[in-house]
């Protein structure tokens, strides 16, 4: 049986990886009991993984799904990709 909530998410980066791409980012506006989904679309990953990384409560980023290409990625991978050198805009 497949779990389309696990199956579908890219468990970790590969690199090298285009940070060009441009990206959807998915993330809760509240966790918790009544939590709705917000839905971000920015001009790259790079962006997108940017505004993840330094302006989502780490609750909201731990929710958070990138999506590119078609291609899921997780928290911990969004968490990655901004840690890596290879990230092309300056960190706050």
């Amino acid at each position: 049986m497949r779990n389309e909530t696990t199956d579908d998410v890219e468990p970790a980066a590969t690199l090298p990886f285009d940070f060009e791409t441009p990206a959807d980012l998915y993330f809760p506006l509240f966790v918790g009991r009544r939590s709705a989904l917000d839905y971000r679309r920015f001009p790259s990953a790079a962006a997108a993984i940017l505004y993840a990384a330094e302006s989502l409560t780490a609750p909201q980023l731990a929710a958070a799904t990138l999506e590119i290409d078609g291609t899921r990625y997780d928290a911990g991978t969004i968490r990655q990709l901004y840690a890596s050198p290879e990230f092309p805009l300056a960190r706050a």
